[in-house]
């Protein structure tokens, strides 16, 4: 089950990876979109995890799948490339993403208390 788990959490972080940086523009403004969306699943899926499993176990590896997949996708490539730029949607999402996950983790905890 914990292996599902954190592959679930690896699933949701790279969807959330690649949505992030999306924006739509009205005008001369852009709203991050993107950025909404990938915390929107973040969230989402752990809620769903913490919601299906009575520990926090399950709720942790889901973090960590997270955890491990934006950190490689964050990291650069030899070519050059990024998939979660330095840019402020990128750190927003790196931040939020990481709140989303401690949340859930506390959350699952205190309901096994």
């Amino acid at each position: 089950m914990l292996a599902v788990a954190v592959a679930f959490g690896g699933l949701i972080a790279a969807i959330g990876c690649f949505w992030q940086s999306g924006q739509i523009f009205v005008g001369s403004t852009s709203i991050p979109i993107g950025l909404l969306a990938a915390l929107a699943i973040t969230w989402t899926g752990c809620t769903v995890v913490g919601s299906l499993t009575t520990t926090a176990a399950a709720s942790f590896a889901v973090g960590a799948g997270w955890v491990l997949t934006v950190l490689t996708l964050s990291a650069q490539r030899p070519a050059g490339d990024l998939v979660v730029p330095g840019a402020w949607y990128g750190y927003a999402f790196l931040v939020g993403g990481l709140l989303i996950v401690v949340i859930s983790i506390f959350r699952s905890g205190i309901k096994t208390l």
